[in-house]
């Protein structure tokens, strides 16, 4: 129960700063930015790539960072 409170708790800070990123670029710049949104997929994308091509996961996760500018 504790380690599924812990996992929520984790993905909705997560989303909270994507949030605030859109909104902010949204809302305060007036300016439609969507780049927030594909950096998360961008990244997300790479790593899945490389893990399931066998690359360990750390190395995966700093080629996401990475890919992402």
């Amino acid at each position: 129960m504790m380690n599924s409170l812990l996992g929520a708790l984790e993905s909705g800070l997560l989303y909270a700063l994507m949030a605030l990123g859109v909104y902010i670029t949204f809302r305060i710049l007036d300016f439609p930015d969507l780049t927030v949104d594909g950096s998360f997929t961008t990244g997300g994308a790479i790593a899945a790539i490389m893990i399931t091509n066998g690359t360990p996961a750390w190395i995966s996760t700093i080629c996401a960072f990475g890919g992402d500018y």
